[in-house]
């Protein structure tokens, strides 16, 4: 699997080091500060790709108007994504 980073404190998707090698070719930069994405298969929160938020794990389903069951039981909604906490802050450059 490969590796993941936030952007910033604020992100809520975490991105590939090539697309953000991508975006640094493109804004004309050779370096930039990210937020490694650490996977967090223990926490009790969520991360709904619909809403592109992350919410308590009991709020799936019980609160959600985008709720939508991927095997036709309730705990299972087709927009639970894989949930990422913050880990360090490092640099990539390009080389």
């Amino acid at each position: 699997m490969e590796k993941l980073y936030f952007e910033d404190e604020d992100s809520t998707t975490p991105y590939s080091e090539s697309y953000f090698l991508e975006q640094m070719k493109e804004d004309g930069i050779t370096e930039m500060t990210v937020f490694e994405a650490i996977l967090d298969k223990e926490s009790d929160y969520i991360y709904c790709t619909d809403s592109n938020e992350c919410y308590e794990k009991c709020e799936c389903g019980n609160q959600c108007e985008s709720y939508r069951s991927n095997n036709g039981e309730y705990n299972s909604c087709e927009f639970l994504g894989i949930y990422y906490e913050f880990g360090e802050e490092i640099t990539i450059k390009i080389s």
